[in-house]
């Protein structure tokens, strides 16, 4: 179900809104998300219900006036834990990986112009809009990928896992950055080359990526401010506010 957010014209958006006249009464803005607005969809991964994030992140993106289509992955007992002789995919990751793929390749099918995905851990900063239209107006032309993800609390970028290049005072290029709690995606093509290697490898989403913007084989951009935070958490003493990891 889609939902219209009504704001009276008294209230100042950042972009040009339509307009519309209800009952001859004021005119009102209808307010679309700033991830509606400039993406052919959007879609949100959950684990199967009844989970203990389901009404957080209903209630938060109802807050924020965000329309997604929701994704249920695929139940993690249905996977076992693959060993490639060097790293170890347990079923959880697999779980999380069988939704990706499906969104990709649905959206290979159906030819979206652009995708963006969402983890149901995913939160925006207060003032995502204002952050990620400064990022998005400074990126080059010839992105396949955005990685808006931040980093799981108990888990640091360090010298090794986060490696980008300064574009300009709003955007980092990417060598390797892990996490892939926001993500968006353009073009067919690209769809499917990141779901055919998923398949392929059976390596984590952000693993994959990392392959990809590392070889320099797709061009992956990322604000320099970060403007998502993860609420999945690695440490085992789990603040009120946040969720344990489902991957680790």
């Amino acid at each position: 179900m889609y939902y219209i957010f009504i704001r009276y014209t008294s209230i100042t958006m950042p972009i040009p809104l339509l307009y519309v006249s209800i009952l001859n009464l004021t005119t009102m803005y209808i307010y679309m998300h700033i991830l509606n607005r400039l993406f052919s969809k959007v879609f949100l991964i959950t684990t199967n219900p009844p989970n203990s994030r389901y009404e957080s992140f209903v209630e938060y993106y109802n807050s924020v006036g965000l329309n997604y289509d929701l994704r249920i992955s695929t139940n993690s007992s249905y996977f076992r834990k693959i060993y490639d002789g060097s790293f170890e995919i347990n079923e959880q990751e697999q779980s999380l990986e069988s939704a990706y793929t499906s969104i990709l390749y649905e959206s290979y099918y159906k030819n979206f112009d652009s995708i963006v995905i969402l983890e149901d851990d995913n939160r925006f900063v207060e003032n995502f809009e204002e952050l990620f239209l400064e990022f998005y107006n400074n990126i080059p032309t010839d992105w396949n990928f955005l990685n808006l993800s931040n980093y799981p609390l108990g888990y640091h970028k360090t010298e090794e896992n986060y490696i980008v290049t300064s574009v300009n005072e709003y955007v980092n290029k990417i060598k390797i950055k892990y996490s892939s709690n926001c993500m968006i995606f353009r073009c067919p093509t690209t769809y499917k080359m990141i779901a055919d290697k998923i398949v392929s490898s059976k390596y984590p989403v952000d693993l994959v990526m990392i392959d990809f913007s590392h070889n320099n084989l797709l061009n992956s951009y990322s604000p320099v401010t970060d403007i998502t935070n993860q609420l999945s958490t690695r440490i085992s003493d789990v603040p009120i506010d946040r969720f344990k990891s489902l991957i680790r």
